[in-house]
């Protein structure tokens, strides 16, 4: 029973890789556009209250600049991930995009 599923697998890991070896074949798994657009949204919420923050406040505190830091954080994660979706097949190479990626 092992072994006729090793042999199944390897079958299929063969056919896998025979279709993505080639040179110039590429395929892109995407983020759901909910979770961009969630993204998108708390990053100028953000923006909002930090901005907010500049005009309202006399005095300049510390959590008033963690607003501006999370509101670049957040539109800066909005933009990776819109133009670097989530898997990248390239060349029999799968990739996770992430700000730290991996290859296997």
């Amino acid at each position: 029973m092992e072994i006729c599923v090793l042999v199944r697998i390897s079958a299929i890991n063969k056919k896998f890789s025979a279709l993505f070896l080639n040179k110039g074949v590429s395929m892109k798994i995407k983020y759901k556009k909910k979770r961009l657009n969630v993204n998108l949204f708390i990053g100028i919420t953000w923006a909002i209250l930090g901005t907010l923050a500049l005009f309202v406040n006399e005095k300049m505190l510390w959590r008033d600049y963690g607003l501006i830091i999370l509101s670049i954080l957040y539109l800066g994660l909005y933009f990776y991930e819109y133009k670097n979706q989530y898997l990248t097949i390239k060349d029999g190479i799968i990739s996770k995009n992430s700000w730290f990626a991996k290859k296997n």
